[in-house]
């Protein structure tokens, strides 16, 4: 038997047992009947609270179903944001980037959160090109400082697809385009740290030099002796044009 229904019956031999007193204590004294009607009454009240709140936490929340249909119906942004919310927490990241859409249509003040941090969550995932739309569309600026949190992450998709996004919303800098790059020049694929050590060059940054010469130790330190390395000379020339762009400004 579970806790609840042991609960239920303890609660029920309780409630018979105060009926029997109470229903001596009314013959023997006649002018307490009232009082124990009224004890009755907040003994019953308080046992239905009780078994509400039971059904209550037993219950289970709107299915995606039921929301799109209250959505659907209403039309009402917050409905939509909440079908938008439970379509994330099933997966559903592209179902839940239109509901988020159709949300701020009717309402651009509508956005929560839950919603900024739902959609940035996308960048992680095959809906990127959605969420980096939606963004930009919705012209969503107060997230720049999440974004520029992105561009050094370990996924090169993620940092380059929030770089994308700054890009178009007109918030790029100096400092995230080091931060990308740096970024970069720990990846696996030699093509990559390549075009990374390069660009550093041309971008300028004195900031870049400690990685750059970190690149050049590790590149030589995993080369075998009979092969060329993948970098070569690349980072002291990389070097070299960023400190020529450095006397020049001087």
């Amino acid at each position: 038997m579970s806790t609840n229904s042991k609960h239920s019956k303890s609660i029920g031999i309780r409630i018979k047992d105060v009926g029997r007193r109470a229903i001596g204590g009314v013959r023997r004294r006649p002018w307490v009947s009232g009082f124990v009607a009224i004890a009755a009454i907040v003994l019953v009240s308080g046992v239905l609270m009780h078994a509400r709140i039971q059904r209550m936490i037993a219950g289970s929340p709107p299915s995606v179903a039921e929301l799109q249909k209250d959505a659907t119906t209403s039309n009402s942004p917050v409905e939509w944001r909440t079908l938008g919310h439970a379509e994330f927490a099933k997966g559903h990241v592209a179902a839940a980037l239109k509901a988020y859409d159709r949300a701020l249509s009717l309402d651009q003040t509508a956005v929560d959160e839950q919603m900024r941090s739902n959609v940035l969550a996308a960048y992680y995932g095959k809906a990127q090109p959605a969420a980096q739309d939606f963004v930009v569309r919705h012209k969503w600026v107060d997230v720049t400082p999440r974004l520029e949190r992105l561009t050094d992450d370990g996924d090169y998709k993620v940092r380059w697809g929030a770089m994308a996004t700054l890009e178009k919303l007109g918030k790029t800098s100096k400092y995230d385009y080091r931060r990308a790059l740096t970024a970069d020049l720990e990846s696996s694929q030699c093509e990559i740290r390549r075009q990374a050590t390069e660009r550093l060059g041309e971008l300028g940054d004195q900031h870049a030099i400690p990685s750059l010469r970190m690149a050049k130790q590790k590149d030589h330190a995993s080369t075998p002796w009979y092969k060329a390395s993948c970098l070569g000379s690349r980072p002291d020339k990389a070097e070299k044009q960023i400190l020529a762009k450095s006397t020049r400004k001087a």
